[in-house]
């Protein structure tokens, strides 16, 4: 009979599991799914649309075969986290009802099914219907897990992108909903609530980014936090002048259209596209930041930040999908457990064990 320390698959299995139900450890391949996420934003999104135009068609050919690879990368590494990332922590103060673990565990085999067929079989074989499945899913399982966590977390920057999340879902399902029944005859009154709920859920996704953004970059009591702290202003005064940069290159037309395929807002992309700036590159150089914070949560916080800021605001890709949900329930595993960045490692200092009450220090008050 296998022992508890035998190298046997169960066992392997078995400390997997363990190891994802504590909040401050983050699913397995969520990492790797993040920072190709990330890689494939900016060159699917950024480079290959603003550059391959006038560039060398074979260059840009190859370039883009590369964004295809961190596509299907992150595709993969997000099936495998999802479902684990969704398990609430046995941490957590609360107990989680049956019926929301049901109801979680279908919205994550749908988004799993359809991100599959996506990314294996040809894709000509997603039709609209299946997308419209993955959708419905991605949104109703992170508002499920982010209203969950809001009233949960303890620092006013988790609360307030927890809440920003919670508009943002809900505001883009009502607006996705009515734009597929926009193929019947809508009243004026309807098409104007569409355009308010886009507004709002924009709206919120961008405080999403601004939260998260400001919680990596001013980690009060991190051990690492200023050496971190400027190196993450300073990389968000090199992100923020590229960014400026290659508006003034592509010219603001080609920018703005490059900007909505990305990040699928349209809010300021008319009279003020550079105001998008502050919480992308903020929200860039935050995570990237966090993920040099010793703390476990801080970095799963980054990881959550790379995969939202990847996701876009209200995606319509499979793939796009996955990293909406994926993120968000990182987002909601930290706040739920109620794990803090500034408390975390005089917790582990002090022994804290999945039986000790959870420190409640905040990120920032």
């Amino acid at each position: 009979m296998a022992t508890k320390s035998d190298p046997t698959p169960l066992n392997a299995l078995r400390r997997l599991l363990q190891a994802s139900s504590k909040p401050e450890e983050p699913p397995p391949l969520a990492l790797t799914c993040a920072l190709a996420a990330m890689a494939a934003l900016l060159v699917n999104h950024v480079l290959v649309p603003s550059f391959a135009t006038e560039g060398d068609p074979t260059y840009w050919a190859a370039v883009g075969r590369y964004g295809q690879f961190f596509s299907m990368v992150y595709a993969i590494a997000g099936i495998v986290a999802l479902p684990f990332a969704i398990r609430m922590p046995s941490y957590s103060p609360a107990p989680v009802a049956l019926s929301k673990r049901i109801s979680g565990l279908g919205f994550t085999l749908i988004l799993v099914f359809v991100v599959g067929r996506a990314a294996f079989l040809d894709r000509e074989e997603t039709t609209a219907q299946h997308v419209f499945l993955a959708l419905g899913a991605s949104h109703l399982l992170g508002l499920s897990v982010t209203s969950a966590a809001l009233f949960r977390a303890r620092s006013i920057l988790l609360r307030g992108a927890l809440a920003g999340a919670v508009i943002m879902v809900s505001s883009a399902l009502t607006g996705n909903v009515l734009e597929l029944l926009a193929r019947a005859d809508l009243s004026m009154a309807q098409l104007q609530f569409a355009r308010v709920a886009h507004a709002a859920g924009e709206s919120g996704y961008l405080i999403v980014l601004l939260c998260l953004s400001i919680a990596l970059l001013r980690p009060p009591a991190d051990p690492r936090a200023k050496f971190v702290r400027p190196a993450g202003l300073m990389l968000l005064g090199m992100i923020g002048a590229g960014f400026g940069l290659l508006a003034h290159e592509i010219g603001s037309g080609a920018f703005g259209l490059v900007l909505y395929h990305a990040q699928h807002v349209r809010l300021l992309l008319d009279g003020a596209p550079l105001v998008y700036g502050l919480p992308l590159c903020g929200t860039v150089a935050g995570s990237l930041a966090g993920m040099a914070l010793k703390g476990h949560a801080a970095r799963q916080l980054a990881m959550a930040a790379m995969l939202l800021l990847s996701a876009g605001y209200s995606p319509r890709a499979p793939g796009q999908l996955l990293l909406l949900a994926l993120g968000l329930a990182l987002l909601a595993r930290v706040g739920r457990s109620m794990i803090a960045i500034s408390g975390e490692a005089d917790a582990e200092a002090s022994g804290t064990t999945r039986n000790s009450p959870a420190p409640t220090a905040a990120i920032t008050e």
